[in-house]
């Protein structure tokens, strides 16, 4: 192509490529800003919305219409086999197209009329009213049976579990399961009928040729469910103790913090949170354990008093000869051949001889009863106190002679052995607690908190199995939370606790570098025990929550307003909900 060929082609391409490009009188008129913001709200979700509320309402009247058209079946029925005119005919073989009858016929009109109105039959707002009219309005068939079979003479004696089975959809017979395989199948046989006929009687009340559909699942849901909710179960605790356990260990901190803090979060308790935001001093866990201890103690006294009114109406005259044996026994301990072994030993034991003869001494039906006995053994148990815990010799010694006293009055009024039975329990119990957590008053705070704080922490140093043990025990005796605070403390931190929890975050850090890959970077905070910490108690908040409110709207419903959102959405109604309208689910469709 020479040069002056080349400049000719280039400029006719020019030319047309000028004459492609629309002018701007060609361009069609760009949209207003208005125009703009309102198209964007008419596609916002929102908008879509608010636009199918109509096609919502219009399937609900759908809904309804196929239970009006199922109450007209009978007629429509008669009505073809008279006219005749709806059966399979020759047309139809040929066409593959056979005449509707007229009950589907008026059916197909409803839906029909309802497009002329303006409803978009096709969308799934329709869709979704329609199946929710169906289902309110077959709800209460199975409630219907079972209240006219009721009525029947000897059949709510002779069948209860029929009928409460047919009233919940198959949800319960209402009665309870006696331990066994035979009875479990009875039962769960019963409510299989009763699932049967609710779910036949309410798919067929939609559409009379789906009853058999609606009969069968009706009578599969109570066995699939029960089986579902047994793996549910067991799934859903597997779930739950891997989740703890892995954050526990991302952490640093342990699993049982992790478990504490969705506790807290589903009583809505806020000792968690005070603690791990620092809220609180670290010492007030402690005094609240200290004041569980001794309300205890006060229970335990009081409990004594109580076990100690029978017995001092015994007034029976108790022999003290066991007391005197016990204290020749002890004074064996303290000499030998009568000379002095131990000196200590054998002045405390002339002490508690001079004071049992001042005893006996004393007016027989006032004070040699089991309850004058028992302010003689806590006279000597005094005694006993003052020997100093080193002076072992002289503590054996002294401790023959108390226990010879509650001996004493054990053999001889049996009431008290039971009252001190309990007493010593009780006593050993708060000793053990006392010992185990260092509350005692000689104890540091120091080693208190230690102990307490070990509590969070599952090891054999800590001795942890009994300490929590007992730790359980001073919460429900004596009326405290202790757990709570204690893993809000071991959540405090920001950065992970423990090596391993720091090898983690380390590890997750290079291999985002070494990687190039940020992504990696995403699962720092569920290392951070702090940030776990407070995941774990608003999961907990969304897990109780609902359920709190929904009981706190019941019992507002019973002593004011009526609370119909509480009781639509309590569990018993959402279950029977469910067991109602699956069958109506495998019915609807016409």
């Amino acid at each position: 192509m020479t040069e002056a060929e080349e400049f000719e082609f280039r400029h006719r391409l020019e030319q047309e490529q000028a004459q492609a490009k629309p002018t701007p009188a060609q361009a069609g008129p760009q949209p207003s800003f208005g125009q703009m913001l309102k198209s964007e709200v008419a596609n916002s979700l929102p908008g879509r919305a608010i636009r199918a509320i109509p096609d919502l309402a219009a399937g609900a009247v759908r809904g309804a219409g196929s239970i009006g058209a199922t109450l007209l079946y009978p007629v429509d029925k008669i009505t073809d086999l008279v006219q005749g005119d709806r059966g399979p005919n020759v047309s139809g073989l040929v066409t593959g197209q056979q005449p509707l009858s007229r009950n589907e016929e008026r059916r197909q009109k409803m839906t029909s009329a309802l497009g002329e109105l303006g409803a978009d039959t096709d969308s799934t707002a329709f869709a979704v009213g329609k199946i929710g009219g169906e289902i309110a309005g077959t709800a209460g068939a199975g409630g219907a049976i079972g209240n006219a079979l009721a009525r029947v003479p000897g059949a709510a004696a002779a069948m209860p579990g029929v009928i409460n089975a047919l009233r919940t959809g198959g949800m319960t017979t209402g009665q309870a399961v006696t331990p066994g395989a035979l009875n479990a199948l009875r039962d769960i046989g019963t409510r299989a009928v009763g699932g049967a006929i609710t779910g036949g009687a309410s798919a067929g009340l939609v559409d009379p040729s789906q009853a058999g559909t609606g009969a069968m699942v009706g009578a599969a849901l109570p066995v699939g469910i029960k089986g579902a909710a047994a793996v549910g179960r067991a799934v859903g605790g597997g779930a739950t103790s891997l989740i703890k356990n892995a954050l526990g260990l991302s952490t640093g901190v342990g699993a049982e913090p992790v478990s504490q803090a969705f506790r807290a979060g589903q009583t809505g308790n806020r000792d968690f949170l005070a603690n791990m935001r620092g809220e609180v001093p670290l010492t007030d866990v402690l005094d609240r354990a200290k004041q569980g201890l001794s309300k205890m103690a006060a229970a335990k006294s009081a409990e004594y008093r109580s076990g100690m009114i029978p017995i001092a109406g015994d007034k029976s005259v108790l022999s003290l000869q066991g007391i005197d044996k016990a204290l020749d026994d002890a004074l064996g301990v303290a000499t030998f051949k009568g000379q002095t072994k131990n000196a200590a030993a054998s002045s405390y034991v002339a002490k508690m001889r001079d004071a049992v003869d001042e005893w006996k001494a004393l007016a027989p039906d006032e004070f040699h009863t089991p309850e004058g006995l028992d302010a003689l053994k806590q006279k000597l148990g005094g005694i006993m106190e003052e020997i100093p815990f080193e002076q072992k010799t002289a503590r054996l010694a002294a401790g023959k002679v108390y226990s010879a006293a509650k001996s004493t009055i054990e053999d001889q009024a049996p009431t008290y052995a039971k009252v001190m039975k309990d007493y010593s329990e009780a006593s050993s119990q708060i000793s053990e607690l006392e010992r185990a957590l260092s509350l005692g008053d000689k104890a540091s705070k120091d080693t208190a908190m230690r102990k307490l704080q070990s509590l969070m922490r599952n090891n054999v140093q800590t001795n942890y199995g009994n300490r929590l043990t007992l730790a359980n025990t001073l919460e429900r005796e004596g009326g405290v939370d202790l757990m709570p605070s204690l893993a809000g403390q071991a959540m405090n931190s920001l950065t992970p606790r423990s090596l391993s929890g720091q090898m983690g975050s380390g590890a997750t850090a290079l291999a985002a570098m070494a990687t190039s890959n940020p992504l990696l970077l995403a699962g720092l905070p569920l290392q951070s025990p702090r940030v776990v910490g407070s995941l774990a108690y608003g999961a907990g908040r969304l897990a109780g929550g609902a359920s709190n409110a929904l009981r706190g709207g019941a019992q507002q419903g019973a002593v004011g307003a009526p609370n119909a959102l509480a009781n639509l959405l309590s569990q018993s109604q959402l279950e029977q909900l469910g067991y109602r309208a699956a069958p109506v689910f495998a019915a609807s469709g016409r």
